[in-house]
């Protein structure tokens, strides 16, 4: 099926906005679960079956993944109100956390960020409270994610 829109104006509208997304975009670091690596020093000693011909004298090393990505970021402004659909008859009220944070990410930040555990914006460290929501005008390029700063997960929110 043909398209009305030609592939040098789809590649122009999709080279705007990456233009776009890099102009206000800004940097921001997410953290994976640290990897553990387990160092043991006698070669006899079996760390599957924690026996045979050794004793154990191990180190367990953590290494911290992170990775440093561009995003385009929004913070709420109407924190701790509710946020009621725009349709009149809408009975769906949506509570958002207060200090919600949205992220939007292209496709190398989009595949880090949905294993990542934390997600670091000014210094401040947020997780993810939702899933993802990808968008774009003519393919999905970019991608959403709502963050919540990590002292309400404390405070037990």
């Amino acid at each position: 099926m043909p398209s009305l829109i030609s592939s040098s104006l789809k590649t122009a509208i999709e080279q705007a906005m990456d233009n776009m997304h890099e102009t206000f975009a800004r940097t921001i670091i997410a953290y994976k679960d640290s990897k553990r690596v387990i160092i043991s020093t006698n070669e006899d000693y079996n760390y599957l079956y924690k026996n045979v011909n050794g004793s154990i004298e191990e180190s367990i090393k953590h290494t911290i993944q992170f990775e440093t990505f561009k995003a385009r970021i929004l913070y709420a402004d109407k924190q701790g109100q509710q946020m009621v659909d725009g349709d009149a008859t809408a009975s769906i009220k949506i509570e958002r956390p207060i200090g919600e944070v949205r992220i939007k990410v292209d496709q190398t930040g989009y595949n880090y960020i949905k294993d990542a555990k934390r997600i670091e914006i000014d210094g401040t460290l947020f997780y993810k409270n939702s899933d993802v929501r990808k968008h774009g005008l003519l393919s999905p390029r970019y991608f959403t994610y709502y963050l919540s700063p990590t002292d309400s997960l404390e405070d037990g929110q």
